[in-house]
């Protein structure tokens, strides 16, 4: 009996640099993308920028009225807790957080939303 030995074809090795390459490439400007529009599609470009976009604005009072209430402006990933002690750091948080919700008739929050944090008085 011979014995007879099949042998595979072989590839070319410019071909399979080049495949290897294209992917690598590939992979590179993807993560690059990915990197880059990270912080704009999590709404934080103000974070890389040095600094904080949430801020305490005076509101607008309306006309007649003789004082003006602090408020918020509720920025992406806030929560009624973390917005409790950036206006009342020296102050019980949950009592914060309850005189939120009672100001503002719901713990609900949108981004963008002026939130009361002050009764006027």
């Amino acid at each position: 009996m011979v014995a007879t030995i099949h042998l595979a074809p072989v590839r070319s090795t410019a071909r399979t640099s080049r495949s290897t390459a294209r992917r690598r490439l590939i992979v590179l400007v993807g993560t690059a993308l990915a990197v880059l529009l990270a912080p704009v599609l999590l709404g934080v470009v103000g974070a890389i920028q040095g600094g904080e976009t949430s801020t305490i604005t005076p509101a607008v009072a309306a006309p007649g009225t003789a004082t003006v209430a602090n408020a918020y402006i509720v920025q992406p990933g806030d929560t009624l807790w973390k917005i409790a002690t950036k206006v009342a750091p020296d102050h019980d948080v949950r009592a914060t957080v309850d005189r939120l919700v009672r100001l503002n008739g719901s713990a609900s929050l949108q981004v963008g939303q002026r939130l009361r944090i002050d009764d006027g008085g």
